[in-house]
């Protein structure tokens, strides 16, 4: 693996690190954390960073090395800094589940009918396909299929109905805003 073949991720943040490889590996994408120092790479390569305290320095070497630089902040006066520095696009620490996609979407800057392809099946099928498993099993446990509910399992199975649906209508406005910046068909 080359390192133009990888998302290389300069930070400690493990939430935001794992966050990114999960996504990354979903979409088929690598992603390797490095070390203090910037290694030496080809223009274009794609860092998650951490710009917080001493990380904006890092940020700076990257850049200036011609990376695509995703930059951890804290808030929107440090993402302000980052943009105002060339960074190709930030996430916020406390938002780290976020960081894959806006990473994913730096790798794919300039491709879009591609980018659109590969995202577009991921948030059509990849997604909504547990999401309608999980639905199925609420349903199949709440009409007493597998026997009957206590009154806390009852409630249990509520609750997860309801945040599976509030994820899905989650899903189905990230798809709306997706399929206008790429052109998808919605199909449901």
């Amino acid at each position: 693996m080359t390192e133009r073949s990888a998302v290389l991720l300069h930070t400690d943040d493990r939430r935001v690190t794992a966050a990114v490889s999960s996504f990354l590996d979903a979409v088929g994408l690598a992603a390797r954390v490095v070390g203090p120092e910037v290694p030496a790479l080809e223009a274009g390569t794609v860092v998650l960073a951490d710009a917080r305290g001493e990380g904006a320095r890092t940020v700076r070497r990257y850049l200036e090395a011609g990376a695509r630089v995703v930059a951890v902040v804290d808030d929107l006066a440090g993402a302000r800094g980052v943009i105002d520095e060339g960074a190709h696009d930030f996430v916020l620490a406390d938002d780290g589940e976020r960081a894959g996609l806006r990473v994913w979407m730096a790798i794919n800057a300039g491709s879009t009918a591609s980018a659109g392809a590969g995202l577009g099946k991921l948030v059509r099928h990849d997604l909504r396909s547990p999401l309608a498993v999980l639905l199925g099993q609420c349903e199949i446990l709440s009409i007493g299929l597998g026997g009957p509910l206590t009154d806390m399992q009852r409630r249990s199975v509520e609750a997860m109905e309801r945040k599976t649906r509030e994820l899905q209508e989650m899903l189905e406005r990230l798809t709306e805003e997706l399929s206008d910046r790429f052109g998808w068909e919605t199909r449901r």
